[in-house]
């Protein structure tokens, strides 16, 4: 895997993508929009955030 910097918590994910709760981060990743990770000697799932900052859409 590579440096842990380059993810980010579902959390922080829904935050960016301007999502109330992770729920919705969650469809993304059952839709294969996003992938996620689980990092060594961690339990969490992760996304990568330049995926998340790819589906940011300005206003």
């Amino acid at each position: 895997m590579t440096d842990n910097k380059n993810f980010i918590t579902l959390k922080d994910a829904a935050s960016i993508l301007g999502y109330r709760h992770i729920n919705s981060i969650k469809k993304l990743i059952k839709k294969n929009i996003l992938k996620y990770y689980q990092l060594p000697n961690s339990s969490k799932k992760m996304v990568n955030i330049k995926e998340v900052l790819a589906l940011v859409v300005e206003d």
